[in-house]
């Protein structure tokens, strides 16, 4: 099915070596070791990103730190205090959905980002372990542009599998 979208889009695109190549390489399914650009030479890789420990339990600091008010932002430095030192791959929660960052001030022209977030409704449940989410993102960019999605089972984890077998979900989840 999508092998036939693609050769629909395809044949109706203007025939020209720049459309086709961007298609090409920007198409995750068709693109899977990486290649480089023949317009800009530049290096195009998809990669897979999932969830690890270390963010399973930083979401689940900011979980107890937004239900003591749900409304307010945390900074990184306060969510990831004592769990990692790599404050970096939280932000990858957002592919999932499972957090929202704070807007950054425009007037800020030092720094990229706010620096702080709170956790959505998907991302509570999914700490509560009521939804399941995909084990990987395919991202290129900093842009998520789906998941790997082949068996609903194999492909998705809880929060439970995501900490991993060392690490007692009842306790990280008693409040302070």
């Amino acid at each position: 099915m999508a092998r036939a979208i693609r050769t629909l889009i395809l044949s109706n695109m203007p025939d020209t070596d720049i459309k086709r190549a961007r298609f090409r390489i920007l198409d995750p399914t068709l693109n899977t070791e990486g290649a480089d650009c023949p317009v800009c030479t530049q290096r195009v890789q998809y990669y897979r990103r999932s969830i690890y420990n270390k963010m399973a339990r930083c979401l689940i600091v900011l979980y107890h730190l937004n239900r003591r008010d749900t409304s307010q932002y945390h900074h990184i430095n306060d969510i990831t205090k004592g769990v990692t030192d790599s404050s970096g791959d939280f932000a990858k929660f957002l592919y999932w959905g499972l957090i929202e960052q704070k807007p950054k001030d425009d007037s800020d022209k030092k720094k990229k980002t706010s620096g702080f977030w709170r956790i959505t409704e998907k991302g509570k449940r999914f700490v509560r372990g009521e939804v399941r989410v995909w084990k990987q993102a395919i991202v290129f960019n900093s842009k998520c542009y789906g998941f790997v999605t082949k068996d609903d089972q194999a492909d998705s984890l809880t929060i439970q599998q995501a900490l991993g077998a060392d690490f007692n979900y009842s306790e990280l989840m008693q409040v302070a």
